[in-house]
């Protein structure tokens, strides 16, 4: 492992972590084995793409709206953060309108609204509310100043854009070189309106002042939370993981992330909360056997998120399975817990799905455990929906 002169927080990540995040690894890809193992069917039959009813698609525009709706009004009558000369500050006070106890519901509604109408787009469904509404959508996440709000749903409609279209590797690798150079662009400007004096020289003689020293900033802050984490010897119990869930319903907890700072004894004002990882989150609440356990029952979520995908696709399983993946990709250097916003993506997803009916636009055919990639989907019918 390298080791860096000058690292952010003036710590490297320790033998411990790195053993830490292995065992995590292994034991999420055991667990999405096992879970594949005991519960995949082999089938060869095909299955087609299911569309939402009419009440379905009423229900999701109408989410949707309610959304866009509130986060315009709780601009309205807050702080536009993009609009602010220190947006790196501003970006923390998304929340403080007229709905901002909803703001992470509105969140959900946002992202939600941007993921299913560039899902259609993929299939060649694009239609003029949709599209709309998404764009709409887009611009709300991007005043927010904060790149995780509008990186997760660009991320997500990657993911199925690949499931759906199955792109060359090459132009995948493009796509996230791309996508990572736009992540440090994006943070270096953001980062450009709160640098003070002395916040320059620590970024200089880091090496992080540069158009991408903002990339390499946050990957490199999450592996040494994890490890100042890691030397407390504190064990959250849970707290870490509800964290999220349990200031939103008012229930005396700490924002998860914000957890970490009290822990660390670090202030909030300027850099927000900490993030320990994903593997670093579960050390956090439970230890060693934390990871263990924590990390199999990921591995089954994962398992169960693809096979649902395959067995039924369509607007609500691909929604939450670009979701999931996407909140699992920027987790591995930030953290998971239990967020509303992705508990609302999930049920909006469900109840997509339950409303849902083969049409025969597409047939897909089931994931089979014989060798060789799944096949691409077939276009077989067009219809015109909205959603």
């Amino acid at each position: 492992m390298q080791r860096r002169q000058l690292p952010v927080l003036n710590i490297n990540p320790s033998l411990e972590v790195a053993t830490l995040v292995l065992v995590g690894s292994v034991m999420t890809l055991l667990g999405f084995i096992t879970w594949t193992a005991i519960f995949a069917r082999r089938s060869t039959a095909t299955v087609q793409y299911t569309t939402p009813d009419l009440l379905g698609e009423r229900a999701l525009t109408t989410i949707v709206i309610a959304g866009i709706v509130a986060g315009i009004a709780n601009y309205a009558t807050g702080t536009i953060p993009l609009l602010q000369a220190n947006i790196d500050s501003a970006r923390f006070a998304s929340d403080d309108g007229l709905f901002g106890r909803a703001w992470p519901l509105i969140i959900a509604a946002l992202q939600i609204s941007i993921v299913c109408a560039a899902t259609n787009a993929i299939r060649n469904r694009w239609n003029r509310l949709s599209a709309s509404l998404a764009i709409f959508s887009l611009i709300i996440l991007v005043l927010s100043g904060a790149r995780a709000l509008i990186g997760i749903p660009l991320i997500a409609v990657a993911f199925i854009y690949i499931e759906l279209r199955r792109p060359s590797i090459l132009k995948v690798l493009g796509a996230l070189l791309a996508g990572l150079m736009l992540f440090g662009i994006a943070g270096r400007l953001r980062l450009g309106t709160a640098v003070t004096p002395d916040a320059e020289v620590y970024l200089k003689s880091r090496g992080l002042d540069g158009w991408f020293g903002s990339l390499d900033l946050s990957l490199q802050t999450g592996p040494r939370v994890f490890t100042r984490v890691a030397n407390t010897g504190i064990h959250a119990n849970g707290s870490f993981l509800f964290g999220d869930l349990g200031s939103f319903l008012k229930l005396g907890f700490s924002l998860s992330d914000r957890y970490v700072n009290e822990i660390l004894q670090a202030g909030s004002a300027q850099l927000g909360g900490l993030p320990p990882t994903l593997f670093g989150g579960f050390y956090l609440d439970w230890g060693w056997p934390g990871v263990v356990i924590m990390s199999i029952l990921l591995g089954v979520v994962c398992a169960a998120t693809f096979a649902w995908a395959k067995r039924r696709p369509g607007l609500g399983s691909y929604l939450w399975f670009g979701y999931f993946a996407a909140y699992l990709v920027t987790s591995s250097y930030s953290y998971i817990s239990a967020k509303p916003t992705w508990i609302v993506v999930l049920l909006v997803a469900v109840f997509i799905d339950s409303r849902s009916t083969q049409q025969g636009n597409y047939t897909l055919k089931k994931m089979t455990r014989s060798r060789g990639a799944p096949s691409s989907p077939e276009r077989i019918k067009m219809e015109s929906h909205k959603w």
